[in-house]
């Protein structure tokens, strides 16, 4: 009978929803899933089974006044909890926020600082010896056209310079802007001071010159492609992410690194917003996994440009 049938429903709905609410809570590892969420998105698919569980709860206690009220309450709770992200189911429970507001929780991700000031978008330099290959990496951007470019970065050696002697070291970075044809766009040899390098120094105090033949120019265009930005800015630490790259079968750990301004280009009215996201990690050379430039014009937040470079290739370590 129908009675019988509810029954053996309710029980097998708290068998589903045990069962999964138990392996969602025991993945603690990671619960990178896509972000913020206004509801337990695990769970939605649920809903249907929980609906159906409450019929015989309902039937027993539906004469009764503050049944009514109670599920009357309940029911105007979840419609406005339902009805108010309408415009965006990513974002965090409404509840949650109002708590947050009044200070009773903190669910706020706690961000790592950085050990040195990030003032260019190398992050680190990676160990080199004369006797072993020297570490490169290599990232991969398709523009809309669909034309892929590839931007090279390789530590080329390490030597001793000046009176006394300062230990630097020769980076190589070079960009294709045709991948298949390596049809080569722009080359830079970078000479940097390694003890202000790891100071975590602005470009300006630990770039120097390879040698006196090297012009001012070059200087400029040299720091130009160790900031990547029109100014150097200083980055702040952001969040852990996971993310899998040709690289390997693993996804990597990273922690974000945002460098954000307003410049304006030559004559232009308009101060432009800019924004630099660093994938940092350590297990690759120079600390950086990928990257990501965006323009917004902040008259409307329109994106006017966008790019992102992945890491595909490394090797040398």
């Amino acid at each position: 009978n129908t009675s019988s049938f509810l029954k053996r429903f309710n029980l097998l709905t708290w068998l589903v929803t045990g069962v999964v609410l138990a392996f969602y809570m025991t993945k603690t590892q990671s619960y990178n899933y896509g972000g913020n969420s206004a509801g337990l998105r695990w769970a939605f698919w649920l809903i249907p089974l929980w609906l159906v569980a409450m019929i015989p709860a309902l039937d027993a206690f539906a004469e009764r006044r503050w049944f009514r009220t109670v599920a009357g309450g309940c029911l105007a709770v979840s419609a406005f909890s339902a009805v108010m992200p309408h415009n965006n189911p990513w974002q965090p429970p409404w509840i949650q926020n109002v708590l947050e507001q009044w200070g009773w929780v903190d669910n706020g991700t706690p961000v790592d600082p950085f050990p040195k000031p990030l003032r260019c978008w190398l992050a680190s330099l990676p160990e080199s010896t004369d006797d072993a290959p020297q570490p490169w990496i290599e990232f991969a951007s398709t523009s809309i056209g669909g034309i892929a470019s590839r931007l090279r970065v390789q530590s080329v050696r390490r030597e001793e310079l000046g009176e006394p002697a300062e230990t630097v070291r020769l980076i190589r970075i070079t960009r294709f802007d045709d991948a298949r044809n390596r049809r080569q766009a722009d080359d830079q040899v970078v000479c940097a001071a390694e003890s202000a390098f790891l100071a975590g120094e602005w470009p300006s105090k630990f770039l120097c010159k390879a040698s006196p033949d090297v012009s001012d120019s070059q200087m400029t265009a040299a720091k130009r492609a160790v900031v990547g930005l029109p100014v150097a800015v200083e980055y702040r630490p952001g969040s852990v992410r996971h993310v899998k790259t040709p690289l390997r079968r693993n996804a990597f750990r990273c922690q974000l690194a945002v460098a954000s301004f307003r410049h304006r280009i030559g004559d232009v009215e308009t101060e432009f917003s800019y924004r630099r996201v660093l994938w940092l990690c350590p297990d690759v050379p120079f600390g950086v996994l990928q990257f990501e430039d965006t323009v917004i014009d902040p008259r409307d937040n329109a994106v006017v440009f966008r790019q992102r470079w992945t890491s595909v290739e490394m090797g040398g370590r």
